[in-house]
């Protein structure tokens, strides 16, 4: 059952694969990113600068996933104080483990010099907890510290220097 699933899932990849133009609700989102690889992440991470950026993780055989990312999306449009990264799981795995992802799907939320400010998973029924930390999270700040968004465990996967705390 689960290998059918996965397999109709990867069919319809290759057909829309994800970020493509023509994938509903990626047109005209600038703000929203699939990101590809570990390297992708982290750079990503560090072009946001001060901006709240929202980590999604998914799969597009989680139906929960499937339901909440529209959702996700929509409310992160049109706003250029918010970045939306959206991590497939599939393949993506070990950007996953390594940020100890265990269930789908799944959010992080990353502030330049104040880094991770939460984690929790989330489904379209408690898509209000999403809502709430971009309303917390996403008011602007002045800050003068360094730049801190970029997990330490994420650093290490690709042999980077930690930045000193």
């Amino acid at each position: 059952m689960m290998r059918k699933r996965l397999a109709i899932a990867q069919e319809r990849d290759q057909q829309h694969p994800p970020g493509a133009a023509g994938v509903e609700g990626q047109e005209d989102q600038d703000n929203v990113v699939e990101i590809q690889s570990i390297r992708h992440l982290i750079d990503e991470l560090e072009r946001a600068e001060d901006k709240l950026v929202v980590v999604s993780f998914h799969a597009t055989w989680c139906a929960a996933c499937r339901k909440v990312q529209p959702l996700v999306q929509d409310e992160v449009k049109g706003r250029e104080d918010v970045v939306l990264l959206k991590v497939r799981y599939d393949t993506n795995k070990q950007i996953c483990k390594t940020l100890g992802v265990r269930k789908l799907p799944y959010f992080h939320f990353y502030r330049g010099s104040e880094g991770k400010l939460e984690d929790f998973s989330a489904s379209a029924k408690t898509f209000h907890r999403i809502k709430e930390a971009i309303a917390q999270h996403g008011t602007p700040r002045c800050t003068l510290g360094e730049n801190h968004i970029v997990p330490d465990e994420l650093q290490e996967l690709v042999g980077r220097p930690q930045d000193p705390k």
